[in-house]
């Protein structure tokens, strides 16, 4: 038995300062802790929720977890990382206990800087996760030759 939340269109990510997207930043945020609540209701442990999310979706899933430190089964996030303009110090509170966290993300990102998503893992790490970050890999597109 499985179930699943799906957040994305949000126009976010964790460069950029919030204005006029706030309310749906607001919103989603909302719909994630609402999601996790209603898992936890129907008798799944927090131990056994991992969030997983990419580019947009992976900064609302890691800033859910920032505000909700606890200990989940954990957090997958391709291309993404805290949400706040360059210079943010994210100052939370609680303990990851032990959480299985993996950021990655690729060298060339526009969105998302390789720096945000070091510094996403390392502000994890200060709250107690157990955290997998690889070093960012170069882009690579590949296309069918027919596409050539």
């Amino acid at each position: 038995r499985g179930s699943a939340l799906r957040l994305d269109r949000q126009r976010v990510s964790v460069g950029q300062v919030w204005s006029e997207e706030l309310v749906e930043r607001e919103r989603a945020e909302a719909q994630t802790g609402t999601a996790s609540e209603k898992i936890a209701a129907s008798g799944i442990e927090r131990r056994r929720i991992v969030l997983l999310g990419f580019s947009q979706g992976a900064c609302l899933a890691t800033e859910f977890m920032l505000r909700h430190a606890a200990r989940f089964g954990g957090l997958i996030a391709f291309s993404g990382g805290a949400i706040g303009p360059a210079g943010t110090e994210w100052n939370y509170g609680g303990s990851f206990d032990g959480t299985p966290m993996f950021f990655g993300c690729s060298d060339v990102d526009a969105h998302v800087p390789a720096d945000r998503v070091r510094e996403s893992a390392g502000v994890c790490t200060r709250m107690g996760t157990s955290v997998t970050a690889p070093a960012p890999k170069p882009f690579v597109l590949v296309l069918p030759a027919q596409a050539v």
